[in-house]
């Protein structure tokens, strides 16, 4: 397995990003998924959203959730990576990557995960997705301690992932 150091590396040198997760997105998959786009954007990356799905509406208040509109299913051209999140297999994933030249990056939480990405970060001591991306956020250069309108966006993100996974913080 790969480390969140690793990967930052990979990001900060790719040119164009996808991002996605698995379908019939949840809360921490969004979440996780929009941090990490509105993260990237912050860092001047050109970065996107791969999505079969459409966000559901308790989820449009997150920056970029309308950027999800089941129409972009597979990578555009020129796109380097693909970041999949919260997602623990191949199957699931909610775009259709299958002649996507590129490498993916399987970023997860769930022990069940199959490593199917070329680059893998799977911490099952997490609660939620949303704090891997967060590790990876600060790694890339994002200084959460600014007081901004992205931090707080992106802050927000990760903050609805985290309480979805946990049901409001009752499990771990």
């Amino acid at each position: 397995m790969n480390t969140l150091q690793d990967i930052s590396k990979v990001i900060l040198d790719s040119k164009k990003i996808g991002i996605t997760y698995h379908v019939s997105p949840d809360g921490d998959a969004v979440g996780s998924a929009l941090a990490l786009l509105n993260g990237l954007r912050t860092l001047k990356k050109d970065a996107y959203l791969i999505s079969k799905d459409i966000i559901s509406e308790n989820l449009q208040f997150l920056k970029g959730a309308n950027e999800a509109t089941g129409n972009l299913i597979t990578p555009v051209d020129d796109t380097s990576i693909v970041v999949v999140l919260d997602c623990g297999n191949y199957e699931r994933i909610s775009a259709d990557l299958d002649n996507f030249k590129g490498s993916i990056v399987n970023l997860d939480h769930h022990i069940t995960n199959d490593k199917y990405g070329e680059l893998n970060y799977v911490d099952i001591e997490a609660a939620a997705t949303a704090e891997v991306v967060f590790e990876l956020l600060e790694l890339l250069g994002i200084d959460f301690n600014d007081e901004n309108d992205d931090i707080r966006d992106i802050g927000t993100c990760l903050y609805t992932s985290l309480v979805t996974d946990t049901g409001a913080f009752r499990h771990s």
